[in-house]
C-alpha cells in the first residue's frame, strides 16, 4: 500500500512477482487506484494464492521460479508498467516497517526481542529499521527455512556466500513456500548488514508444520507454513541457542505470525479420506 501511495500519478498500471503474499497486497493496493496489475508467479504458488490476487484483478503471468526476474523486466519493457519488489524497493521496506512501529507501541516499549520470518528480507529489514530508532536494545532474531544459510552470510559480509555452493536462482527445499529466495535483496542487505543486535535462527519442515498445528489446534488461527516459522523457531529451537538470540534476561519477546494464504482443500480431503 505504502508502495503504491508512493507512485507518480501518471502511472497507469504495476507489476511484480511474488509467490502470493506480496502479489495479494499489490492487487488489493492497485484496486484502490484504478491501476492495472500483472503478477509473476513461479508455477509451485498455491492456488489459493492465484485466486485470490484473480479475485482481485490481477492479470497471473506464471514462469518457472528462475525465470521471475527476467518475466518482469520484460513486461516493463514491452508495456511501461512500474515495477513494485516485494522486498527489494525502499517504500515496500518503509511500508512493512509499520509493523514495527504497532509492536513497539502495543508493547509500550518494552521488547526485549523479536523473531521475524526472513526471504528476501523487505519486512525483517522495515521491522528491524523502524526497532533500532525507536528500540535500539531490541533483539532482532531473522528466522529462515534451513538451508538459507543467512547467518553465515552476515558473518561473512558476503550477500551471495550461497553462490560457493548452489546456485542462487534455485529455489530453497522447504514448505515455506513464500521463503525460497536465497539471498536478501539488496536493500534489506545494506540495512541488516549493520544491525549489532542481530540473530539467525533456522527451522526445518517438520518444525514448521509443528508449529502450524500448534497455531491451528491452541490459537485457532490457520496460519501458511511461511507465517509459522517464527513460531517454529520458538518451538523448535535448543533453549541454549534460543537464548543466545534473544538474549538471556529477555521477558517480552514478539513473534511475527503473517500469513493465512494455504490451500486448505486438499488437506480436508485427505483428512476425510483417511477417516473413512
Amino acid at each position: 500500500t505504502n508502495a503504491i501511495k508512493c507512485l507518480d500519478s501518471q502511472v497507469k498500471s504495476v507489476c511484480a512477482h511474488s509467490a502470493g503474499n506480496h502479489g495479494t497486497a499489490l492487487a488489493w493496493a492497485a484496486s484502490k487506484k484504478n491501476l492495472e496489475c500483472t503478477i509473476v508467479c513461479p508455477l509451485t504458488a498455491p492456488k489459493t494464492k492465484k485466486k485470490a490476487m484473480r479475485d482481485l484483478g490481477a492479470h497471473i503471468l506464471e514462469v518457472e521460479h528462475a525465470h521471475r526476474t527476467a518475466a518482469v523486466a520484460t513486461l516493463v519493457k514491452d508495456t511501461g508498467a512500474t515495477m513494485i519488489h516485494p522486498f527489494d524497493d525502499d517504500n515496500t521496506i518503509a511500508g512493512q516497517g509499520s509493523l514495527g512501529l504497532e509492536i513497539f507501541e502495543q508493547t509500550e516499549g518494552h521488547l526485549d526481542a523479536i523473531l521475524v520470518p526472513v526471504s528476501g528480507g523487505g519486512m525483517a529489514a522495515g521491522i528491524s529499521a523502524a526497532l533500532a530508532e525507536l528500540s535500539p536494545s531490541t533483539r532482532i532474531v531473522l528466522v529462515e527455512p534451513k538451508g538459507k544459510d543467512l547467518g553465515q552470510a552476515l558473518a561473512a559480509h558476503d550477500r551471495e556466500i550461497a553462490k560457493m555452493t548452489t546456485s542462487v536462482d534455485q529455489p530453497l527445499d522447504t514448505i515455506a513456500d513464500g521463503m525460497r529466495s536465497r539471498l536478501l535483496g539488496q536493500r534489506p542487505w545494506s540495512l541488516l548488514q549493520h544491525l549489532p543486535q542481530t540473530a539467525v535462527l533456522s527451522v526445518d519442515n517438520e518444525a514448521i508444520v509443528n508449529a502450524m498445528i500448534t497455531l491451528f489446534s491452541t490459537f485457532k488461527t490457520c496460519v501458511e507454513p511461511s507465517g509459522a516459522t517464527a513460531l517454529a523457531a520458538v518451538q523448535a529451537t535448543d533453549p541454549v541457542t534460543f537464548h543466545a538470540a534473544v538474549g538471556e534476561n529477555a521477558v517480552n519477546i514478539a513473534i511475527i505470525v503473517c500469513g493465512g494464504n494455504i490451500d486448505i482443500e486438499p488437506m480436508l480431503r485427505a483428512h476425510y479420506h483417511h477417516t473413512q
